[in-house]
């Protein structure tokens, strides 16, 4: 409806994301353009100049400084802030000021309250899936077609299905060029392999020849030469019997005759070609089977806040809004609790339900989570559950160095911290004591050495042991502000060389800085190789490397 020459004023109401990564930003600039609906052609705006094409600066403002919250009264004030938008109907306002609240108040009690709106907002709708986002989800779906259609392509290879298998190669061939001109990087090894994988396939189908119509090659061969043989090859090749006319052709690449042989490898080109194409009605439908199976047609995408699930469309449309909204708020929590966010430029972790995944389980890391075996009749799919959160742990763990047992580990802690502080109280119950039996029986009480603690449960019980031995409060309820600071102060810690001894160092000060010096002993009867002189001196070497001075260690020569 804007006409050339007319001035139009237009305002544009922009939710800053207080999540944002801008720690090292003094100010904060916005660029906007233009976007055809239909085209998604991006269209630059008239405004300042230096924009980055297309985009256009439109403004900026200065970085908002990010304080921890002091005292209750400051606290209590930003929670009936966040509430007070609540009731004025504009959820996503609320949410942001509710989770910036929840970040910067330092104590459980309060963090359970902020948790405990937020779970409120039961009506919630997401902000609608950008462009990047798009782009990322389009490349999740065409890699998992290419995995499923790979592995197909490699079982019908085994099945002497060579046709098949070459016709299924091509087509991941085609997809691959897709996503080169979305300018999607991609695998270049992983290209070649494939080409290597086809060119193989290719030599099977024209080598490959049965016993009887050898026999006859072989016949026709000590009957015939030169010009007879190339007309008993023409007639082979007029009955389509490929096998035994590229036998004969081949035969004539000893003839004296060049013409004769020129010939005969023009034939032999065209014979080839007809080879690979020659797949049959039975190989065609397992082909299509694969390239058209139905889930792709299925598959979909929903958003919420903090995720972007790909699945089955009936799959995701049963997954309730309250299951939905509590995975969200593990996001907010897992995150808190180990001071990292894996997406800080903004664009959503993706959760990928794969119907062609053979595999029960899930698997997380970066900004992905796959989950296998998903089934497009399911209708009651949870998120709120331990494998989610689990999964999401480890896209959000950074900690190192660390022993191989605690990786798993430690995505066990990060869903029981969900569960308690969302409160699923049989869930978080239920975890604490399987994770506390479970160091105790497979650790504690086996002859293992410290860094052979096994993954999962035996590995969370010895990050729980501490929480529930030096941090409970009223009620029974767990102070998590130490594991905070653990995991943040780890983060920096000096002894960082990644030998393990080196390694139970720097953990051993840790957990003695946020739970106290009575950890010390707990570490020498969980075996550790540390000695009683080791208690004060892991102090001082701390100071030392942060203040360069080495007085206390006056016998070593650090030259």
């Amino acid at each position: 409806s804007w006409r050339t020459g007319e001035l139009i004023q237009y305002s544009l109401p922009v939710v800053f994301p207080l999540e944002a990564n801008i720690d090292d930003a003094e100010t904060i600039e916005f660029y906007v353009c233009f976007s055809d609906p239909k085209s998604r052609k991006r269209i630059p705006t008239f405004g300042f100049a230096g924009g980055r094409d297309p985009f256009q600066l439109a403004g900026f403002m200065a970085t908002p400084k990010i304080a921890e919250l002091e005292g209750d009264d400051e606290t209590r004030a930003s929670l009936e802030a966040g509430q007070t938008l609540l009731r004025s109907g504009n959820p996503m306002v609320a949410w942001d000021a509710l989770v910036f609240g929840f970040r910067r108040t330092a104590t459980d009690d309060w963090k359970r309250k902020f948790v405990a709106t937020l779970l409120s907002l039961k009506k919630l709708a997401p902000r609608p899936i950008n462009a990047v986002e798009e782009q990322i989800t389009a490349k999740r779906i065409a890699d998992e077609k290419t995995r499923y259609l790979r592995q197909r392509a490699g079982r019908l290879f085994d099945q002497g299905k060579y046709h098949a298998s070459i016709a299924i190669l091509e087509a991941i061939g085609g997809t691959l060029q897709e996503a080169g001109d979305a300018a999607v990087m991609g695998d270049l090894n992983a290209a070649e392999r494939r080409e290597r994988n086809k060119q193989e396939t290719k030599r099977m189908i024209l080598e490959r020849i049965s016993p009887e119509d050898l026999k006859t090659a072989r016949k026709e061969a000590s009957k015939s030469s030169g010009e007879k043989l190339l007309k008993r090859a023409h007639f082979y090749v007029a009955k389509k019997s490929w096998a035994i006319a590229r036998h004969l052709l081949r035969e004539l690449r000893l003839e004296d005759d060049a013409d004769l042989r020129r010939r005969a490898y023009a034939k032999l080109e065209d014979v080839k070609t007809a080879m690979l194409q020659s797949i049959s009605a039975t190989e065609t439908a397992l082909v299509n089977a694969a390239v058209e199976h139905p889930c792709w047609k299925r598959t979909t995408t929903r958003a919420t806040q903090n995720f972007i699930l790909i699945g089955p469309k009936g799959l995701l449309a049963g997954i309730s809004d309250e299951s939905a909204l509590r995975f969200d708020v593990a996001y907010v929590l897992i995150t808190d609790l180990f001071g990292r966010r894996p997406n800080p430029d903004g664009d959503r972790v993706t959760v990928y339900f794969k119907e062609l995944w053979n595999f029960g389980g899930g698997t997380g890391g970066g900004k992905t989570i796959n989950i296998g075996n998903a089934d497009y009749r399911r209708k009651n799919q949870r998120l709120d559950t331990g494998l989610f959160y689990h999964e999401f742990t480890h896209c959000v763990d950074d900690t190192k160095p660390i022993v191989a047992g605690w990786r798993e580990g430690l995505a066990d802690f990060g869903a029981a911290y969900a569960f308690s502080l969302i409160g699923q109280k049989q869930q978080a119950s239920g975890r604490f004591k399987r994770y506390k039996q479970a160091f105790n029986d497979d650790y504690l009480a086996r002859d293992l050495e410290y860094w052979r603690i096994p993954n999962y449960a035996p590995s969370a019980g010895f990050f729980t042991h501490f929480v529930e031995s030096y941090a409970k409060r009223n009620q029974g309820k767990m102070n998590w502000r130490p594991y905070r600071d653990f995991f943040r102060s780890y983060r920096r810690i000096t002894f960082r060389d990644g030998r393990e001894l080196g390694l139970v160092r720097g953990v051993a000060l840790e957990l003695m800085t946020v739970f106290g010096d009575w950890v010390f002993d707990d570490l020498l009867r969980f075996r550790f190789p540390l000695v009683a002189s080791d208690r004060e001196i892991l102090k001082k070497e701390q100071q030392a490397y942060l203040t360069g001075v080495y007085d206390d260690f006056e016998d070593i020569d650090f030259q």
